[in-house]
């Protein structure tokens, strides 16, 4: 369950536009369009609501590299019981997530980055030779002793969204003990990365101008390992330039609440329902998972 990953191919076009315009030390000065602030928007949008949703969990209950059992399915998924963690990860430290032998029920373990893309799934049809045991969860390159037989997984971020779903079936109170089984731990002591801390704002409305004054930490705070992620990281920080002009600030404002936020809110209308903070993605008719 994501929100919405990458702009269209207009708004990339604008996003091109953008970087061309702006490569130059006083380009930030330079009228923006509306598709390249709508360009922007749309890039930058995706991380500002996965770092209002981390930083809302932790400061709410949620401890980092700790697993949260969820014992009762949610109204937008009542088939599944859900388990939650943010996961933080360095040179030295790795996270063994342990899955139990699911018996035919279905269980998944998925992974997200800090921008709402998801990194792998781990389930027994992706890993059929390893079903059950353990996964370490390692940073690229990490160095960390592991438990014997884990598989491990190379992951390109330091900050890792965890949900693990597991299939109610028609026992709920086996499912329950099946999710109490699923654990984690870390094999260091990674420090925990300090949250973006937004002004408040919910899912409607959607944040405004506020989000590109905090644009430098957003990108900062977790890398978009993504092909193309610096030429539209480079537009989101030519907007951001631009808001010193009180005239330019005040452009981009009138372009976020008229015209990128409604144009969101309806695409979301077209992908699913909206729940606990995660998109949950509506299947196409015939579509296999």
């Amino acid at each position: 369950m994501t929100e919405p990953r990458r702009p269209a191919a207009a708004a990339w076009l604008a996003v091109t536009a953008l970087v061309a315009l702006l490569g130059s030390a006083g380009a930030a000065a330079l009228p923006l369009s509306d598709a390249q602030i709508l360009a922007a928007y749309d890039y930058l949008l995706a991380r500002a609501l996965v770092a209002a949703r981390q930083h809302d969990e932790l400061e709410h209950g949620m401890t980092w590299n700790q697993l949260v059992h969820r014992d009762a399915p949610s109204p937008a998924e009542p088939d599944v019981l859900l388990s939650d963690a943010w996961i933080a990860l360095d040179d030295a430290s790795c996270a063994v997530l342990s899955l139990p032998a699911a018996g035919g029920r279905y269980l998944d373990a998925q992974l997200i980055d800090g921008w709402g893309t998801t990194l792998a799934h781990v389930n027994p049809r992706r890993y059929p030779y390893h079903p059950s045991g353990e996964f370490a969860l390692c940073r690229r390159g990490a160095r960390s002793a592991l438990p014997r037989g884990a598989e491990r997984l190379e992951l390109p971020v330091s900050i890792v969204r965890l949900r693990v779903r597991v299939a109610v079936g028609a026992d709920l109170y086996a499912a329950r003990r099946l999710q109490q089984q699923i654990a984690l731990v870390s094999t260091g002591s990674p420090a925990p990365p300090e949250s973006v801390c937004l002004p408040p704002f919910s899912q409607a409305p959607l944040p405004g101008l506020e989000m590109f004054d905090n644009a430098d930490a957003l990108l900062r705070d977790a890398p978009d390992p993504a092909p193309d992620a610096d030429r539209a990281q480079q537009a989101v920080r030519a907007v951001a330039a631009a808001l010193a002009n009180p005239l330019q600030r005040n452009r981009v404002e009138t372009v976020i609440q008229r015209q990128a936020i409604p144009r969101v809110q309806l695409a979301r209308l077209r992908l699913g329902a909206l729940e606990n903070g995660w998109l949950r993605w509506q299947p196409l008719a015939g579509s296999v998972d």
